[in-house]
């Protein structure tokens, strides 16, 4: 009798972190990604400004700092505009297990950002 009900128990708290995990995965992947974003964006804008660099540098500058916070940059949108201000786009892939491959929630899970970022003045 005991043993059933423990069995039980245990089932259900995996269950449950399943579904926590499930769920939360693009939460959490969303934050990491805003980060990650704002940072590639702020540290193009700031080579662009303290060297006078190229938008190809300020690019690469960019790409380094996604890379280290492991996301994807966006091809093609990675841009300067007259004014000098950063705009790009970063991805990546939250884990699932099973809502990924289900089309209506498919899209949660590729997570995108889009951000821009001011040259200091």
């Amino acid at each position: 009798m005991i043993g059933s009900w423990l069995l039980k128990l245990v089932i259900g708290i995996a269950l449950l972190g399943a579904v926590v995990v499930e769920a939360g995965s693009p939460l959490v992947v969303r934050a990491q990604v805003d980060d990650a974003a704002h940072a590639a964006a702020d540290q193009a804008a700031f080579v662009l400004k303290d060297s006078h660099a190229t938008p190809d540098q300020a690019l690469a500058a960019a790409t380094t700092i996604a890379q280290e916070k492991s996301v994807s940059l966006v091809p093609n949108s990675f841009s300067v505009d007259e004014l000098g201000v950063v705009h790009l786009s970063v991805e990546k892939e939250a884990f699932s297990m099973v809502l990924k491959h289900v089309d209506q929630t498919k899209s949660w899970y590729r997570v995108k950002v889009t951000v821009t970022a001011k040259p200091a003045r």
